[in-house]
């Protein structure tokens, strides 16, 4: 089954849901819906969010972490080639640029991760899409036969419609319990998002004033800098 049909599936299955609680005239029953409803989503836009994090660009894009690294490191060979920072000054470019290629490297790997934890909290939630949509089947036949059962002599109608209710309130642990664990995983991957957009904030810091585009040399401008391919790097002309 598609994810793109998991959110009418959701949906759906707790409108199912309503009418078999009505049918049951249960409090456990009621409470089924209630649980499902928690669990609507949208796992396809999950399952494009992973994508979005696992992919570090196309070739010249500016997402291209790949490109970025090569670019520092191609910078900092034609600095120390060309010889136009010695001593202290180079040693601090030097820590500055290894500190914001190690900076990237860990970027990319935590993307990564939470790319991974974006798909595995997608496939989960359309597994829970498919769950509800069982249990909703099963509560119609549940209700549907509720009902019947009425129709029965009471020696034979009471007893069924407590063995029905039994069954229901059974659905209502496992439906609960699953809830629980959606909600652990969504809450784990909130923590992880969250960590990583904090570290990517931090990355921006890293070098300040400077642009790497694509197809341009970086830009030193605001630090009153300038880079030149061949000559490295100068004061900026005033």
């Amino acid at each position: 089954m598609a994810y793109e049909n998991d959110v009418r599936l959701f949906t759906a299955s707790v409108a199912a849901t309503v009418v078999a609680a009505g049918l049951l005239r249960s409090k456990q029953a009621l409470a089924i819906p209630v649980a499902l409803g928690l669990l609507v989503s949208n796992p396809a836009s999950m399952k494009k969010a992973a994508e979005g994090w696992c992919d570090q660009g196309k070739e010249n894009s500016p997402e291209n972490l790949d490109r970025i690294t090569a670019d520092i490191k191609n910078l900092k060979k034609q600095v120390k080639e060309n010889k136009h920072w010695d001593g202290e000054a180079a040693e601090t470019f030097n820590t500055a640029a290894d500190s914001f290629l190690a900076a990237l490297s860990d970027n990319k790997r935590y993307r990564q991760a939470a790319g991974e934890c974006a798909g595995q909290t997608g496939d989960a939630y359309h597994a829970a899409a498919v769950f509800a949509s069982y249990v909703a089947a099963t509560m119609l036949a549940l209700g549907a036969a509720f009902q019947a059962a009425r129709l029965l002599p009471p020696l034979v109608g009471v007893p069924v419609q407590v063995a029905i209710l039994q069954v229901v309130n059974k659905i209502s642990a496992v439906v609960n319990a699953v809830v629980k664990r959606k909600t652990v995983l969504v809450a784990a991957a909130a923590t992880i998002f969250a960590a990583v957009n904090t570290l990517q904030i931090g990355h921006q810091a890293l070098f300040f004033g400077m642009k790497t585009l694509p197809g341009q040399a970086p830009d030193f401008t605001q630090a009153g800098l300038r880079y030149q391919k061949g000559t490295g790097i100068s004061p900026k002309p005033r």
